[in-house]
């Protein structure tokens, strides 16, 4: 169950009701620990009582150093099956949380309360969970659907104008598939932060594609490929930053799939499958809001490495989704090593 709207306080109440509070268990992120207080202590004071067990934000939360943490914790806390587990963070709470909750026991309830734009559209629905594997992204996880997911725009306004804009690099990847009413939206631009019924609008756009997608195609042995869009190279260049943290400035998720999504609609050129004129109306989106991903060439080749062991592709060949035109989108066309790596040497800096 999805729920949307601007009093999250009344929702949480009546969600929580039917639980003992000695079987809610509370995960947040070091900078989502002041939210996630606040809100559960106006929804339900005595739920806490009980300590957030606290993660370090971001990608490094998800190794499987935190998830041992939060399994040895959930242990020590006698959580049993009938346990419940709320998340509430960005992206990397969900996805860590959502795994770790999956995996305990055989798998308990979870929910997740998003606190970033990019987890809202995003990683809070949809049902993929995961940890990295060194620089290896997503290797360790599972399909598992939260049974609840609570979205508050309101949450928008604590945002740093960095991470609204990884959180709209998920909203252009969801209007290139879709087009209409949310291509617009995207073109748009983004609404002021304090604007949380313009930012509603947005989310349920993006939740309702999304939803779609994925009921569709849980497993993802098909059609829900197409929201990979973006994510070979960009899940390339977050390796990249992984592998070299005292050399490449850290790149946020979204920044990585806006480059990400940018490389390979000039993929999609080079096969002759989309327009240049679509190039050039997506350079126009991306290229004003995200710092150029700076990298050499020597690191072009640790990235042809990531995308080869990326779990969709074989031999030489990249299964990549791919943009014919906005609200056309292909998936599995397979692609040559080579030609990725030539897209990827014309941006490589020396």
């Amino acid at each position: 169950m999805i729920w949307q709207g601007l009093d999250i306080t009344t929702a949480l109440q009546k969600a929580l009701s039917r639980y003992k509070p000695e079987s809610v268990f509370i995960l947040c992120s070091e900078g989502s620990l002041f939210h996630a207080r606040t809100t559960l202590e106006r929804a339900f004071p005595v739920f806490i009582r009980r300590q957030c067990f606290v993660i370090p934000d971001g990608e490094k939360a998800k190794s499987l150093k935190t998830a041992e943490d939060i399994w040895t914790w959930l242990a020590e806390e006698n959580c049993k099956r009938d346990g419940l587990l709320i998340n509430i963070g960005g992206g990397a709470v969900c996805d860590v949380g959502g795994f770790c909750a999956s995996s305990f026991m055989r798998g308990i309830e979870f929910w997740n309360i998003p606190s970033t734009l990019l987890a809202m559209v995003d990683a809070s629905v949809g049902g993929k969970t995961g940890i990295n594997l060194n620089s290896f992204k997503n290797y360790i996880g599972s399909f598992a659907k939260p049974s609840h997911v609570f979205i508050d725009p309101q949450f928008i306004k604590t945002q740093s104008s960095d991470e609204l804009l990884s959180g709209w690099a998920e909203v252009i990847k969801h209007g290139v598939i879709e087009g209409d009413t949310l291509w617009k939206i995207v073109n748009e631009g983004m609404p002021e932060t304090n604007d949380s019924a313009a930012w509603l609008e947005i989310i349920v756009q993006n939740t309702a594609i999304k939803a779609r997608i994925v009921d569709d195609d849980f497993t993802e042995l098909g059609a829900r490929k197409l929201l990979n869009l973006g994510h070979t190279l960009g899940h390339a260049f977050e390796s990249m930053a992984i592998e070299n943290p005292g050399i490449q400035n850290p790149i946020s998720h979204g920044r990585a799939i806006a480059w990400g999504l940018l490389l390979e609609t000039e993929i999609s050129v080079a096969l002759k499958i989309c327009d240049t004129e679509i190039l050039q109306h997506i350079q126009s989106l991306i290229e004003p809001l995200y710092e150029k991903i700076i990298f050499t060439r020597q690191q072009v080749d640790s990235m042809l490495h990531c995308i080869k062991g990326d779990k969709k592709n074989t031999g030489n060949v990249v299964r990549l989704s791919l943009i014919r035109k906005v609200g056309d989108c292909v998936y599995d066309i397979g692609t040559d090593l080579l030609q990725v790596k030539q897209i990827l040497l014309s941006h490589a800096s020396h």
